[in-house]
């Protein structure tokens, strides 16, 4: 029952750079792979894929980073679990790639199909509730079966993307995500306002938010502080769209899981923090209760969590959490940077 949907479009897109000789032989190889997965069915495309990600992936020099982040997140994973888990990481990253050319050919919705699609009454209610919202996860199975699990369901979303470092690899993308979009909104400055104006005509956004960040909101990850962005949390907030977890899991070959998750219970308190944010900007280090009209009386904290169970697979979820608070609370000057930044995109009212 898959939905017929336009050819994906970009607004805003800048002139395309001239392609060194590096990136053409890379559009040129991976143009070759996605014919070969096109032709081949689904179960063999994906197994090749597989195969290919397992035998060239753990030769790569970015396997390094991988064995070094598994050592740092779980500190108790022998050598050989660690290497096996690198193994399973680049066999799902090769299927993957292998399943998005074949994009097309999975109906989220057919009885004994490819994909189980649990809490699907989640989209409807965002379909039919008259406004915008967010379907949020991370980088999870083959990720790109969640915007196609929503838009078969008829609530196609605009996805958040980063553009990859290669122009022509960048366009098979998109192309490939046709499937389920027809709009692709870059991040950025001029993706922040596309992104603003979807919501606020009762569009539908799709993010990846487990990328690495530089900027942002300190999130404990794995007992460590990660950079997380705050911008759904934001929307969110702003305008009082739901916010949609979703996890994916691989159940064996190209078979998912697909959950959607009940909306986030956000805090009326939480809007009061990031209104006392922009203020502190215009000259209180620390929001007062009187005086500034300023109140910081609650924060949002929106954590994605990543379980990972290791041996016959991998059990993944998506955890959402909000912590209340009461009393005022102590603004830094970044924060306060960060709120003025917030109130010019959003329009925070004061």
């Amino acid at each position: 029952m898959t939905d017929s949907v336009p050819r994906p479009h970009v607004q805003d897109r800048p002139s395309r750079p001239v392609l060194s000789f590096s990136h053409r032989v890379e559009a040129i190889a991976l143009g070759a792979a996605v014919l070969i997965f096109k032709l081949l069915p689904m179960d063999a495309a994906s197994g090749l894929g597989g195969w290919l990600g397992r035998t060239l992936g753990p030769r790569l020099g970015i396997t390094a980073r991988a064995r070094k982040n598994l050592a740092r997140a779980i500190p108790e994973l022998s050598e050989a679990e660690v290497r096996a888990t690198v193994k399973e990481m680049w066999d799902n990253l090769g299927r993957t790639v292998a399943e998005i050319a074949k994009l097309r050919d999975f109906d989220c919705y057919a009885p004994g199909g490819r994909v189980e699609v649990v809490g699907a009454e989640h989209i409807d209610r965002a379909r039919d509730d008259g406004k915008g919202g967010i379907f949020f996860s991370g980088h999870l199975a083959n990720w790109e079966i969640i915007p196609l699990s929503t838009a078969q369901r008829g609530c196609p979303p605009s996805l958040v993307y980063r553009n990859a470092n290669n122009p022509a690899v960048n366009d098979m993308i998109l192309a490939a995500r046709g499937a389920a979009t027809e709009t692709n909104v870059p991040k950025g400055a001029a993706g922040a306002r596309q992104m603003i104006d979807i919501v606020r005509k009762g569009g539908h956004l799709g993010i990846l938010v487990d990328q690495k960040l530089n900027a942002g909101i300190a999130v404990p990850f794995f007992g460590r502080d990660a950079m997380t962005a705050p911008a759904i949390a934001q929307l969110g907030l702003k305008f009082g769209i739901p916010l949609i977890p979703v996890s994916i899991v691989r159940l064996k070959g190209a078979r998912f899981r697909v959950t959607i998750h009940p909306p986030l219970e956000l805090p009326n308190s939480a809007r009061s923090w990031w209104r006392s944010t922009a203020c502190s900007k215009a000259g209180f280090a620390k929001p007062r209760r009187s005086g500034s009209g300023c109140t910081a009386a609650g924060r949002i904290e929106v954590l994605l969590r990543c379980r990972v169970r290791h041996g016959s697979g991998h059990e993944f979820g998506v955890d959402a959490h909000l912590e209340p608070v009461d009393a005022p609370v102590e603004v830094s000057a970044r924060d306060a940077a960060r709120g003025a930044d917030l109130a010019q995109e959003i329009a925070l009212p004061q």
